[in-house]
């Protein structure tokens, strides 16, 4: 559906910017379809406009609510190349999907990147590293 309103607004004459793209992408994220975010993403950047923190972050924590791993961390991953530094939703988002999916030791291991990255991480992320170990 918010494809469809990036599509009239663009008939309409009036260019989506960033802010129409990272809502369009929100939308795919709540719809867990990953797909979707990723190639709204790339979009984004063919029309020429800067991605936000909040555009990969949006595509992170899509991929962790599914449990791809991977991906999300290789999205963290290129976030943090083009000098945008990932926050505690993203790290959080990792630490949930490790956690999960029983993978104790890789939630820590987020937890200790966040930690060298200077990220602050609040009660919850720690709780979820703790619980985690608990139900080990």
């Amino acid at each position: 559906e918010a494809e469809k309103w990036l599509q009239a607004m663009a008939e309409a004459g009036c260019l989506p910017n960033t802010v129409s793209y990272n809502a369009a992408i929100t939308a795919a994220a709540r719809s867990i379809d990953t797909r979707r975010g990723v190639e709204l993403l790339g979009r984004l950047m063919d029309a020429r406009l800067e991605p936000t923190a909040m555009s990969y972050s949006t595509v992170i924590r899509s991929f962790a609510r599914t449990g791809d791993i991977p991906q999300a961390a290789r999205w963290l991953r290129q976030m943090t190349e083009i000098q945008f530094s990932p926050n505690l939703l993203c790290y959080t988002s990792l630490i949930k999907s490790c956690a999960r999916n029983g993978e104790a030791d890789e939630s820590a291991r987020w937890l200790q990147e966040m930690l060298r990255e200077s990220v602050e991480p609040d009660a919850s992320a720690f709780n979820i590293v703790i619980g985690t170990f608990v139900s080990k």
